[in-house]
C-alpha cells in the first residue's frame, strides 16, 4: 500500500472528524475518493490539537494512483497539502 498524506483546513478537518456536515469542496473530493473505494483516515486519531487533527491519510494500492489522487485532492480549496509518503527502504 502507498500513502497519501493530506492536510484539510482545520475547519474541514473538523467536519470530516465529527462526521458532520462537509464543505462543498470537501464532499466534492470526499465523493471522488468513495468512487475509487477510499477513504480519508485521521493521522492522529483522538487528537485534541488543530493542527495534528487536520492529518489523514489515504491508502491506494500504487503509487501511480496515490500521485493521481495527491494531485487531484491539492485542487480543493479546502486541501491545504496532499503527497505521496515515500516509501522506506531498508537500512543499509
Amino acid at each position: 500500500m502507498v500513502e497519501v498524506m493530506v492536510q484539510l483546513a482545520p475547519d474541514a478537518a473538523q467536519a470530516v472528524h465529527a462526521d458532520g456536515d462537509l464543505p462543498r469542496e470537501l464532499r466534492d473530493a470526499t465523493e471522488r475518493l468513495r468512487a475509487l473505494g477510499l477513504a480519508f483516515e485521521p493521522l492522529h486519531p483522538g487528537a485534541q490539537d488543530r493542527s495534528l487533527a487536520s492529518w489523514f491519510r489515504v491508502s491506494v494500492e500504487d503509487e501511480p494512483t496515490a500521485e493521481l489522487v495527491a494531485a487531484a485532492l491539492r485542487d480543493s480549496p479546502v486541501v491545504e497539502g496532499a503527497y505521496v509518503e515515500p516509501l522506506s527502504a531498508p537500512p543499509a
